[in-house]
């Protein structure tokens, strides 16, 4: 069995500067809250949810950017040199906290330097998917036809989709050849085209479209069983292949932001309510 992979979702501010006002009826203006992730991804999904909430409680306006390429590093770089005031904002994840030092070579942030956290939001999974006339019914056929047929293609369009097809190839002796994309979302458009094989989608992505009968889900990679994903195998469970990693969501901010900004947003944030389906990816980690 693997050990967990945690995804983290973040709130960044700038950093160093001197705040020359009092900060005690923060924020005063519109609060730009960067995605490194495109439209529909999952931290799109949750950055919209609860920006939408953060407006309502502020009465400020709180705009969603997406600044989305590079495993996440296009976006995060733009807000590790904003200005540092506490108005821009990033939902990050393990990809541009972790992930991406081990896996960019020059990354042009610091993430221990220029962020530190706010909050966890959302811990989620990641479900194998394939189209849904795929030859293989559950995880243990897929493995008997991935060894049979080897150099299937899998997309990824995070540090965490790109890790699960990583190991389940070397876990499960397969030979897989893995696609970059822009997103998680474009991966899984590709699979439901028939451009690639399979690909690993966080629950806000797979299951919509497992229920829509779209995509097929093979395994999971939770530690736990979910009841989003009954019958799945999970990393508990003992299996050919062993899973891939789950995600942690959290929040985080840039380094040095103005305390009080900081103390607003972890207020907000915790009076925000989650769905069903972002409780019972949250339980599944």
């Amino acid at each position: 069995m693997i050990r967990p992979i945690t995804l983290a979702f973040l709130f960044v501010a700038m950093s160093a500067g001197v705040v020359t006002a009092a900060d005690s009826d923060y924020p005063k203006r519109p609060i730009r809250l960067i995605v490194p992730f495109p439209a529909g991804a999952g931290p799109d999904q949750v950055a919209r949810m609860l920006g939408q909430h953060l407006q309502d409680t502020w009465g400020q306006t709180v705009v969603i950017e997406n600044r989305a390429g590079a495993l996440g590093s296009i976006g995060a770089q733009e807000v590790a040199r904003s200005a540092p005031d506490g108005y821009t904002l990033m939902m990050g994840t393990n990809t541009t906290q972790a992930a991406n030092v081990a896996m960019l070579k020059n990354l042009p942030y610091d993430p221990a330097k220029d962020f530190a956290p706010i909050m966890r939001t959302v811990t989620t999974a990641m479900v194998l998917v394939v189209k849904p006339d795929f030859p293989a019914q559950n995880l243990s056929q897929f493995m008997d036809y991935a060894r049979a047929h080897p150099n299937m293609t899998g997309g990824y369009g995070s540090g965490a989709s790109q890790i699960s097809i990583a190991q389940l190839q070397t876990r499960g002796r397969l030979s897989v050849v893995a696609a970059s994309y822009r997103g998680v979302p474009q991966a899984i458009t590709d699979v439901m085209g028939g451009v690639i094989d399979l690909a690993f989608a966080d629950f806000s992505l797979a299951i919509p479209q497992m229920q829509g009968g779209t995509l097929r889900g093979l395994g999971v990679t939770s530690p736990n069983a979910n009841d989003l994903t009954p019958g799945f195998l999970h990393s508990r469970k003992r299996c050919r292949a062993s899973r891939p990693r789950s995600g942690t969501d959290c929040w985080r901010r840039q380094a040095r932001r103005p305390p009080s900004s900081t103390r607003s947003t972890l207020k907000a944030s915790n009076s925000c309510r989650c769905p069903r389906h972002v409780r019972s990816s949250k339980a599944s980690a």
